[in-house]
């Protein structure tokens, strides 16, 4: 760049110029000479007079630095997280039912005198023996009923017929259909039950509604009897009233 493009240059940006003392003290007769105007546009003579000037300027590495925005700190991203279903508690598993517990056989004796006495005795335990025997034969006897027929046993469930057991578990229907027909076939007054419990409520409701229309008699075990003095008491004590009336 020559010096008239260099002083037009700092003219267009504003920049005033000293020249020295000797380069101004012309003659005054002499004109001033023109400058020659430079046909670069201003933005592109202000872009040429920098590049020039850029030897006097400090180095890039110490130009200021305009301050960076720093960023403020990203808030940490939410992971979406699928909603979290929530069952309701699932009811335990029931319990498997224990299998009922087999009911224990029954065993029924059963002896009649004439037509006024019924003897039933539980024996599921055991059989009656021959000492029992005889003192069932001594009672009959004192209730004016000598003749006694032979032991009759019934037992549920009946050997062989595990269906019939399945149906009727404890035998009570079973028992009704017997002491009904048994009954209407071979009638008596009364009925005697040698037991430790409720025997009517071990041969169930049916069984019982049969003898309903009869005198019934509750007595303890003929085993019982034979061991203790005091049950043999009782049972004569409750049989007494129908000696009586059988003697009458």
């Amino acid at each position: 760049m020559n010096t008239e493009q260099r002083q037009h240059c700092l003219a267009a940006l504003g920049v005033v110029q000293y020249l020295p003392r000797d380069s101004w003290q012309l003659a005054v007769s002499s004109a001033p000479a023109q400058p020659k105007l430079s046909k670069v546009a201003a933005p592109a003579a202000a872009q040429a007079l920098l590049a020039e000037l850029s030897s006097d300027s400090p180095s890039a590495a110490q130009q200021p630095v305009a301050a960076r925005s720093t960023p403020a700190a990203a808030e940490p991203a939410l992971i979406a997280t699928p909603p979290t279903t929530v069952s309701a508690p699932a009811s335990p598993a029931a319990a498997p039912v224990p299998p009922a517990e087999p009911v224990a056989p029954l065993r029924l004796a059963l002896w009649q005198a004439d037509q006024q006495w019924l003897f039933i005795a539980d024996v599921s335990q055991q059989l009656p023996t021959n000492a029992e025997q005889q003192l069932l034969a001594n009672i009959a006897s004192a209730l004016n009923a000598p003749r006694l027929s032979a032991l009759e046993l019934v037992e549920w469930p009946l050997a062989g017929d595990s269906s019939a057991a399945a149906d009727d578990p404890l035998g009570h229907e079973f028992l009704a259909v017997l002491m009904d027909a048994r009954l209407q076939s071979r009638p008596v007054k009364r009925v005697a039950l040698f037991s430790d419990g409720d025997l009517l409520a071990r041969i169930g409701a049916g069984a019982g509604r049969a003898m309903a229309g009869l005198a019934q008699v509750a007595l303890p075990p003929l085993s019982a009897q034979l061991a203790d003095g005091g049950c043999k008491r009782r049972c004569w004590q409750s049989l007494k009233p129908y000696a009586v009336a059988s003697g009458g």
